[in-house]
């Protein structure tokens, strides 16, 4: 077999495997940042749309292959994942103009183009072993607000890459063919200076969200060190109070007595009531786990100040395949609309339920509510006025439990406002 055939069977096989393995590493760039949905359908659809648009073939001032990929790309992210619409927006913002920017570099210079399949893979096969040392987390996620800053940001690397490309000399009349050629090539020259800005721009994006992430964390563990701070100080004065109630014990015996035996049992009741207000745990052991038991204190104690009733009932293991974060944002979100919303109501009784059974982490949270619960794509709005600061609470819980392959459902019937979170704790031991 000589050189001639053995290339023409050699380029068919290269170039299957190119168009095979490339998408992969954008699947897993995509999937520290977005929850794909489940199911073998919805992956073929990600690798497709993810191979249209590795392979798109973009020549600068060619805007027909940007316009008519950016829609299949865009879908794919917003159909197959299952984030809230700001992250998915800001995704789409940041990594379509890194990917088109990849493009348009490889296929506007001649030496590459003849071969861009294997460049693509070369240069997602670098990559892909670059990020997979600084991506050290399975999942970055930011609150919505975060997102929006996100994809505001991104909008630049955007415009100036659609820009680049769009901006076609045949919308300008020219006298002569070689004063177009001198404008393409004008064209050509600039595209090469903007491109890289677009692709490392892309980058710091890419880079800043993993900041911004690691920043909501630690403010949460803040929180959360807050909660067990406030949990420590009540357990503290209680003790101080009972050592006290110890060292004065034979005082209050002998004032009891002396109200017995001259037969003031009315005093003597009013005495002893003084004593159980005196003795009160303001710090309750609710469960065994410290962060979740930290989170039920701080929000019991909000219920009392408040005047409302939470009942409580508690049965978690001191540890979980959950992360201390998440266990506390998803109860202290759960409490907390519960909170909100028996506040105007006229049962001010709450319910919540949290255990481990069979395997499985179960919460529940029942109140009343006065206000009418208002919905919007499937979601319950917050009562607050400010609407733009307040109502991710339902969001955030539904990220995390989505997150550990769990479900919740949420209801509001009859002045009851019922919400229940599961997640199954062998699918959370693999996402943790």
């Amino acid at each position: 077999m000589d050189n001639h055939h053995v290339t023409l069977f050699a380029i068919p096989i290269l170039t299957c495997f190119c168009l095979t393995v490339s998408p992969f590493s954008l699947l897993w760039l995509t999937s520290h940042f977005l929850t794909p949905k489940p199911g073998k359908w919805r992956f073929a659809l990600r690798c497709m749309a993810f191979l249209i648009a590795i392979y798109a073939v973009i020549f600068i001032a060619d805007p027909i292959n940007i316009l008519y990929t950016f829609p299949f790309f865009a879908l794919g992210i917003f159909k197959l994942y299952t984030e809230n619409w700001q992250a998915k927006l800001a995704m789409i913002f940041v990594l379509y103009p890194f990917i088109m920017s990849v493009n348009a570099l490889i296929d506007n210079i001649p030496l590459l183009f003849y071969l861009s399949y294997l460049w693509r893979l070369i240069f997602w096969a670098v990559f892909w072993l670059i990020a997979r040392r600084l991506l050290t987390k399975t999942r970055y996620s930011l609150s919505p607000h975060l997102w929006q800053l996100v994809a505001a940001l991104a909008c630049l690397p955007m415009c100036a890459v659609f820009s680049i490309i769009m901006f076609s000399e045949d919308r300008v009349n020219y006298s002569t063919a070689d004063y177009t050629l001198t404008v393409q090539q004008g064209y050509i020259v600039i595209g090469f200076f903007i491109l890289p800005f677009v692709l490392f721009c892309s980058l710091v994006l890419l880079y800043s969200i993993t900041v911004l992430h690691r920043h909501e964390q630690i403010e949460q563990e803040n929180q959360l060190y807050q909660m067990r701070a406030l949990y420590w100080k009540n357990i503290e004065q209680d003790q101080l109070q009972i050592r006290r109630l110890r060292h004065d014990m034979a005082n209050h015996l002998t004032a009891l007595s002396g109200f017995l035996d001259t037969g003031d049992t009315e005093q003597a009741k009013e005495y002893l009531h003084g004593l159980q207000n005196t003795a009160s745990v303001q710090a309750k052991q609710y469960c065994r786990h410290p962060a979740a038991n930290a989170v039920l204190s701080a929000k019991a104690a909000a219920a009392e100040a408040t005047g409302l009733m939470l009942e409580i009932s508690a049965d978690l293991p001191e540890k979980l395949p959950l992360s201390n974060l998440d266990i506390a944002a998803l109860i202290g979100n759960a409490a907390d609309n519960a909170l909100e919303a028996a506040q105007s109501a006229a049962d001010k009784h709450i319910t919540l339920q949290v255990k481990v059974y069979k395997g499985v982490f179960m919460l529940r949270v029942q109140n009343a509510y006065g206000a009418p619960r208002k919905q919007a794509d499937g979601a319950f709005l917050t009562t607050k006025p400010d609407t733009r600061a307040h109502g991710f609470g339902l969001k955030t819980m539904g990220q995390i439990v989505a997150r550990y392959g769990g479900e919740i459902d949420a209801r509001a019937e009859n002045g009851r406002f019922d919400f229940v979170a599961v997640i199954p704790l062998g699918g959370a031991a693999q996402a943790f």
